[in-house]
């Protein structure tokens, strides 16, 4: 299971992109700082690094200088996740070889997590996100009746003496399922 780092000072940013990636099966570790994040990758083995630039006490340049500087982080794929736009940052951290740019915010997830397995060199199927049907055969189109000549059709009837319930919340049921 590949190892993510995640290093963000805003908590708001990171929490919900580790929990993401977790889901996915990543396995996750987190750092406040450029200082926390490189005692995580010396505590284990990181297989990619997700970094923001500004972030008090070690920012993420310097972060990327001490780990390039060290054999074992040399290539190690670092992507960068910022809100920041200031151009002599971005060729700074640009000239110490990261894979990625992503401006926060501008990037879906779905666009996020297709970078990550391309650069881990996983498969990537893009998944449908969101409700699937419980029950498949509600989503086979029903008949067509004829409603002139027959008004009622067998869909509404209920019973064996064709007795008609014009209370139909077959729909309402299907919704109660979920």
């Amino acid at each position: 299971m590949p190892r993510i780092l995640i290093v963000d000072d805003e908590a708001a940013c990171r929490l919900p992109l580790a929990r993401l990636l977790q889901l996915e099966g990543y396995e996750i570790a987190q750092a406040a700082d450029g200082l926390e994040a490189l005692q995580r990758l010396g505590e284990a083995q990181c297989d990619l690094v997700l970094l923001d630039l500004l972030m008090p006490g070690m920012d993420g340049i310097t972060f990327i200088e001490r780990a390039r500087a060290d054999a074992r982080f040399a290539t190690l794929p670092i992507f960068l996740v910022t809100a920041v736009h200031d151009s002599k940052m971005l060729l700074r951290a640009r000239s110490f070889g990261i894979q990625q740019y992503l401006f926060k915010g501008d990037v879906p997830f779905m666009r996020m997590l297709e970078l990550i397995k391309t650069q881990l060199g996983e498969e990537y199927t893009p998944v449908r996100r969101g409700r699937r049907p419980k029950n498949p055969e509600a989503q086979q189109p029903k008949q067509v009746t004829n409603l002139a000549t027959d008004p009622f059709p067998d869909s509404a009837k209920n019973d064996s003496e064709g007795n008609y319930d014009f209370e139909d919340d077959s729909a309402d049921i299907e919704y109660l399922r979920d």
